[in-house]
């Protein structure tokens, strides 16, 4: 979609910025706060200021406006034992609401994940919000429930899914694998640093025989796998459309960014 590469050509001195503290710099993963007793599906709304680690709040200080707030969208299952750390899943929906399907509940609670999402933060806000709101999203859940550090994941549908390959790229050492759904960019650089940790993850490419992006998607595919990168996965659904696939079809995804790093 235009919009995010348009986005990303003017942001490109931010971006650098990026690069250079979340590949460059190791990031500080936050301590562990009292975990949360609360489960199920819920909504929290916290301030933007204070949401981001402060090494990032330079960088994202145009995101918000003042007095802005993030409304996280929740799915913690009623299985959720601190004892047993759960991975965490980032959603970047193309529209206003960040719930999560339905269907996809099942999937999340067998595999001992947390699903957050942001709600109103859709493909009418900017790269830099989009991107504050999803780094944000995975350090709430840690703040406040025991975690998995190793099985961190990022994922979008559509234009959401275009955010989370910037994201992946920039941030690949806070996300240790992605699923772009109906929706993916390639690579904003060609940062040889970024690329290598990038390397050490997993992705997944889903789309569908009835996608408008079904090329495209294949295409970025290809630039991912002549860029050396071994764990990528494409997934073709037959009939699928330009929407969320079907609980069995996601679960197939998140089998593959469970599994170890490697081919």
């Amino acid at each position: 979609m235009l919009f995010v590469c348009e986005a990303v050509q003017t942001m490109k001195r931010f971006l650098i910025a990026c690069t250079l503290l979340a590949v460059i710099i190791p990031a500080a993963v936050p301590e562990h706060a009292a975990p949360l007793a609360r489960t199920g599906t819920y909504t929290d709304k916290v301030p933007a200021e204070g949401a981001l680690r402060p090494e990032w709040a330079p960088i994202f200080s145009e995101a918000f406006r003042p007095g802005t707030s993030i409304e996280f969208e929740l799915y913690v299952p009623k299985t959720y034992d601190p004892s047993k750390p759960a991975g965490i899943l980032v959603y970047i929906s193309p529209s206003r609401s960040g719930a999560i399907p339905n269907t996809w509940k099942r999937v999340i609670d067998q595999r001992n994940l947390i699903w957050v999402s942001v709600d109103h933060s859709g493909n009418d806000r900017t790269v830099q919000r989009r991107m504050a709101e999803a780094l944000a999203s995975a350090d709430y859940v840690r703040n406040h429930y025991r975690t998995d550090e190793t099985r961190t994941y990022i994922a979008g549908f559509s234009g959401g899914g275009r955010m989370a390959s910037i994201i992946s790229y920039y941030f690949a050492d806070l996300f240790e694998g992605a699923l772009y759904i109906c929706g993916v960019n390639t690579f904003p650089e060609q940062d040889p640093v970024a690329i290598a940790r990038m390397r050490m993850n997993r992705f997944v490419f889903l789309t569908g025989t009835e996608d408008f992006n079904e090329d495209d998607t294949r295409s970025v595919f290809d630039r991912y796998k002549a860029a050396g990168m071994d764990g990528i996965k494409i997934m073709v659904v037959q009939n699928l459309h330009h929407e969320l696939p079907r609980g069995k079809d996601f679960d197939t995804a998140m089998d593959w960014l469970d599994q170890p790093p490697g081919p």
